[in-house]
């Protein structure tokens, strides 16, 4: 992540969109703790209490940063996610889109970890594996959505793409993640979009108001760096997934294509990574244009 401040100017203060930087400092700062195995009542100190910790991690309230400092500090934080953390609270509010960030794993699982479901769009396998799920995630954890373009199954293939595509055949079939192929010429901003409906589940009342306020967005435009945008600052990421989710194919005949295409990557036929011309199921359904529940 990056610690200059975001490029878009802050908005009006009755926005009820919470500041993205806060939201994503929170966001670390409850992945450490658990993974640290520790409970709310656990960290508390006689400086801050449990219930504004609680909010801290959901970007209600802004510490102290020695309060900060103090908290990361016991939960084995690295030193330059901690300055990250700090950077990010020393910011104004009403701060919502950040560009030219450093996206690396720890907070792609923070988002992860604290969301209802993630929807990403990857037009690039290369950027794919911080985004995908355990091969049999517990029970009440995030539902992981994957919009795969259609026109990677004819690239050119490598060992890459190929175990890749056999991971993503074996999520689907253990119901650890649903995907639908996206027809080409999606004409996305980058080759890699999250959508995180970031929430703790007790707190979301169901209008889709509230699903608005709680959207995240991650663009990755290469191997490390892309931004992140929420409320009035995401509108073109907002625009592009619902043009995405609209025209998807099923997941039932997006996981058959891909099953074929797995075993075509297995023949030792070189040159391109699945072929149009491989059988076809009997007729090509239309792309998907009813309004996907999430």
């Amino acid at each position: 992540m990056t610690t200059r401040p975001p490029a878009s100017a802050p908005c009006a203060p009755r926005c009820d969109v919470r500041s993205l930087p806060h939201l994503l400092a929170g966001a670390l700062m409850r992945h450490r703790r658990n993974l640290a195995g520790l409970s709310l009542k656990q960290t508390q100190t006689s400086a801050i209490s449990a219930e504004r910790i609680s909010e801290a991690e959901a970007g209600r309230y802004v510490p102290l940063q020695r309060h900060v400092h103090t908290l990361l500090r016991t939960y084995d934080t690295p030193a330059h996610e901690a300055e990250q953390v700090l950077a990010f609270l020393s910011l104004p509010a009403h701060e919502h889109r950040i560009d030219n960030a450093l996206i690396q794993p720890p907070w792609v699982e923070a988002l992860t970890g604290g969301s209802r479901s993630v929807h990403v769009y990857c037009a690039d396998p290369a950027l794919l594996s911080p985004f995908l799920p355990a091969a049999s995630p517990p029970q009440g954890r995030c539902r992981a959505v994957l919009f795969l373009d259609e026109s990677l199954l004819e690239r050119p293939r490598d060992t890459a793409e190929t175990a890749c595509l056999s991971t993503l055949v074996r999520l689907a079939e253990a119901k650890a993640l649903t995907v639908h192929l996206v027809p080409a010429g999606a004409s996305a901003p980058a080759p890699l979009i999250a959508e995180y409906f970031y929430t703790r589940r007790q707190s979301w009342d169901g209008s889709a108001s509230d699903r608005l306020r709680r959207q995240i967005f991650l663009a990755q435009h290469d191997n490390t760096h892309g931004s992140l945008s929420n409320g009035p600052g995401a509108t073109a990421e907002r625009q592009i997934t619902q043009h995405i989710t609209g025209a998807a194919h099923s997941s039932a005949w997006s996981l058959n294509w891909l099953r074929q295409a797995s075993r075509a990557c297995r023949q030792p036929r070189p040159g391109v990574f699945f072929h149009t011309a491989t059988p076809q199921p009997a007729a090509l359904p239309p792309a998907r244009r009813e309004r996907r529940t999430r």
